[in-house]
């Protein structure tokens, strides 16, 4: 249930741990700078130290045309925190898709980009914190997020993707930064209420479908 890899080792390669249903913990060496997307889909894993060297986490596999995406992390459903390291620039797609007990995130101040799908399925997560060089949320970022209610969207953020928050049923507030230029069902059947739009905001198609508690839009 516990596995210890020794120094030398740069790269966690694809799908190198998938399914191992056994799997608790896991610790990583420093000098591993790569996480490739399925290395650890579907385990077990309740406790994960990322090294200091980590500079990558790697996009989803789909080994099938409509087929699931094979994220890095994705399925493990005991995982409760996860910190990102200092030298990390880019999680990728699905990374910790239906890791539905996350709740505790931490995500460092170097981050520039994340993938599509990041955070789908995290039933458990509360509230999430980005860093400031983020300059766009990509489409189904925190889909189905249930308990996600405080959400902190740095200044300079541009674009915020299709489906985003959608079925994020707890969050009630989104204070938008005056950077975002549009939504495109970025808050579809969501649990907001109120939101302020900054000026020059482009409402897109269906960005608040099926938000049947929104009471309040202020333009």
């Amino acid at each position: 249930s516990q596995v210890t890899l020794h120094e030398g080792i740069t790269t966690i390669g694809k799908f190198a741990f998938q399914n191992c249903s056994s799997l608790r913990s896991i610790t990583l060496p420093e000098g591993v700078t790569t996480i490739e997307g399925g290395a650890f889909y579907n385990c077990d894993l309740r406790d994960i130290s990322l090294p200091q060297s980590l500079t990558i986490v790697n996009d989803a596999i789909q080994l099938l045309v409509n087929g699931p995406w094979y994220g890095a992390f994705a399925n493990n459903p005991h995982l409760t925190t996860i910190v990102i390291p200092n030298n990390v620039t880019h999680i990728g797609s699905y990374a910790f898709s239906g890791c539905h007990s996350l709740k505790n995130i931490v995500l460092n101040d170097n981050l520039l980009t994340l993938g599509t799908g990041i955070f789908n399925d995290c039933f458990a997560m509360e509230s999430i914190t980005f860093p400031k060089n983020i300059t766009a949320i990509p489409a189904t970022a925190f889909h189905e997020c249930y308990a996600l209610s405080e959400v902190n969207l740095p200044e300079g953020l541009i674009s915020i993707g299709e489906m985003a928050f959608a079925y994020c049923s707890s969050l009630k507030t989104v204070q938008l930064p005056k950077t975002v230029t549009s939504l495109y069902r970025s808050f579809a059947t969501s649990g907001v209420v109120e939101m302020d739009i900054p000026e020059g905001v482009a409402i897109l198609e269906l960005t608040f479908d099926g938000c049947s508690k929104l009471k309040k839009v202020t333009l």
